[in-house]
């Protein structure tokens, strides 16, 4: 009986070892400028489109603090472009497709906009992107925990 509860407790340990977790963003945004622009819903007429000022550089849906001109919402190169009558600092329009804007307005300033570039020193006060593949340390810890439980199962089973 007593086997059996090591077994399940280091099996279950095991199990719960390697697990990765993701989040959700609140709602889909661009950044400009270090500035944060939640996307409404709300097409803009093409007739009140103005020039581009910028387009996303970087994209991610995982819950981070990225560089840049970044979206959780819109792929990289996707264009920003000025709405007429309206200050970019107010809101500005994304292209979603050919001849198809959509309004973007201004939330506040985004925290990566904070973190420093490469060229500067690194990202203080903000949280970085997490690591992914052989050099993200849940993998690795959740290897060793796997070669560690079956290490006492064979020297528990052994002494049997």
């Amino acid at each position: 009986m007593k086997k059996a509860v090591v077994l399940a407790f280091l099996l279950l340990l095991l199990a719960a070892g390697g697990g990765t977790a993701s989040a959700d963003w609140a709602f889909d945004f661009v950044v400009f400028n270090g500035s944060m622009y939640q996307t409404t819903g709300e097409f803009v007429d093409s007739a009140m489109i103005g020039p581009v000022i910028g387009k996303v550089t970087s994209y991610s849906d995982q819950e981070g603090v990225y560089r840049g001109n970044f979206s959780n919402a819109f792929p990289a190169g996707t264009e920003y472009y000025q709405i007429a009558g309206t200050a970019a600092k107010a809101a500005l329009a994304v292209k979603t497709g050919e001849d198809r804007f959509v309004k973007a307005v201004f939330t506040g300033p985004y925290g990566g906009s904070r973190a420093s570039s490469p060229q500067t020193g690194p990202m203080i006060g903000a949280a970085m992107k997490r690591p992914s593949g052989l050099n993200d340390y849940r993998l690795w810890f959740g290897l060793a925990g796997g070669v560690l439980v079956l290490l006492i199962l064979i020297g528990f089973f052994r002494k049997k």
